[in-house]
């Protein structure tokens, strides 16, 4: 077995060079973060950094001189974690502390001038672990240095220069607490893909025996483009609701300064979201949101029905189902408000086709079922009805006379619908 005090007492071998003289240093506890500023100004980019030491040693010393350089030249502000050590705390305790720390980040870094929405995340060794392990799609990116990502990984003989297997076999044991090495939290090369990983840049070196994992990482399954991750969040956000229905996007340019990429790939990003119809570009005024989560899934569930070639006769009675209890509730809740608003709705479809009227339509089923005043059967149903709407286009066209011969609807002067 390792002999930890031993080990700890090793020097680290090589010269980390003088300490830079930075203008704040400030020490948080908990969650034990060493925070380094260089600059007064505000909203500057953050790094959340977690040190090396095979899980068993190093502090917030181990890496200074390296978080001062990189608050100085950044400039950007420096969030270095003293996470706890093994084998005093076993898995998940470093992990646990590293997720800690950068949710503190998140919720006070503005008070020391950093900006909560570009946060990256970096780390040395094991740390570079840690960190491939807590990043996520939200972070600004990662920056993982001689990373160490498989502790169940055998060393080949050509790499092994010193007592580099001992060590890893050591650290295994003293970390994992008797949890499977294989485990994706212990050794992340055994994730199944890393769809939710932001961009991320690698960091190896030539006497680094680590160094063909760090080129495994780069070539696990489904690690994106910056492109295809940066579309992925900002498709996140207005689904969730981050960024509303009718907001302006950012410029290319300032989305390119907030995720450190190119207009370029800032460009096919947002070319994605059109093609989603998440948003609409309009040219000279920018690019605005026009989409929504039920809109996705029901646009979505749309395509699978036509590939699968489902019946719409059954969609629309599903959607019927739901608007029958919705009839009762409306007629139990609706207030005056919601009746004037179903009036105008039903004056912008009177006496026209269902089949060139798909927002019109959509427009009156979601303020029907709106006057219920019940949040989940107005979830569902607007589903449903996005469905309804998506086939009636998608796969009759803007002609309706074949859907309307195949489920018996009509339009006609005073009703938008007359069903047989």
């Amino acid at each position: 077995m390792l002999d930890v005090q031993e080990f700890r007492a090793e020097p680290k071998g090589f010269d980390p060079g003088p300490r830079r003289d930075i203008a704040e240093i400030t020490e948080v506890r908990p969650p034990g973060v060493r925070i380094c500023r260089s600059t007064e100004d505000t909203n500057t980019a953050v790094l959340v950094y977690l040190h090396g030491g095979a899980f068993v040693r190093g502090d917030l010393e181990a890496s200074d001189v390296l978080c001062r350089e990189v608050a100085a030249r950044g400039p950007c502000v420096v969030v270095s974690v003293d996470y706890r050590l093994a084998p005093e705390h076993l898995f998940p305790a470093a992990l646990e502390d590293a997720n800690a720390a950068i949710a503190w980040t998140r919720k006070n870094i503005e008070e020391y001038g950093g900006d909560p929405k570009r946060i990256a995340l970096g780390g040395d060794s094991v740390g570079a672990n840690l960190a491939t392990v807590t990043a996520n799609r939200n972070l600004a990116g990662e920056i993982l240095v001689s990373g160490l990502f498989g502790l169940d990984d055998h060393l080949p003989e050509s790499l092994v220069t010193n007592n580099e297997q001992e060590v890893l076999d050591g650290v295994a044991e003293l970390y994992a607490g008797g949890v499977p090495l294989g485990d994706p939290r212990l050794s992340p090369l055994r994730r199944k893909d890393f769809r939710d990983a932001p961009p991320t840049f690698l960091v190896t070196s030539g006497g680094d025996p680590f160094v063909y994992q760090s080129q495994m990482l780069e070539g696990a399954p489904l690690r994106t483009r910056a492109s295809d991750q940066i579309f992925a969040m900002l498709r996140d956000q207005i689904c969730a609701g981050e960024i509303a229905r009718g907001e302006r996007l950012p410029t290319e340019k300032e989305l390119a300064a907030r995720y450190g990429v190119s207009v370029n790939t800032i460009r096919e990003a947002v070319r994605g979201l059109s093609l989603m119809g998440l948003i609409e570009i309009q040219h000279g005024s920018g690019a605005y949101v026009t989409g929504s989560a039920s809109g996705v899934v029901g646009t979505s569930l749309g395509m699978l029905l036509r590939f699968e070639h489902s019946g719409v006769t059954d969609v629309v009675c599903l959607a019927g189902v739901l608007h029958g209890h919705a009839a009762t509730l409306a007629i139990e809740r609706a207030t005056e408000d919601d009746i004037n608003a179903l009036r105008e709705a039903i004056d912008g479809i009177t006496g026209e086709t269902a089949g060139v009227l798909g927002p019109q339509v959509e427009r009156f089923l979601v303020t029907f079922v709106d006057a219920t005043h019940d949040p989940l059967l107005g979830a569902l149903s607007r589903m449903l009805d996005r469905v309804v709407i998506t086939v009636i286009t998608d796969v009759y066209g803007p002609d309706s006379s074949t859907l309307t011969a195949e489920i018996g609807i009509s339009g006609r002067s005073g009703s938008p619908f007359s069903t047989r």
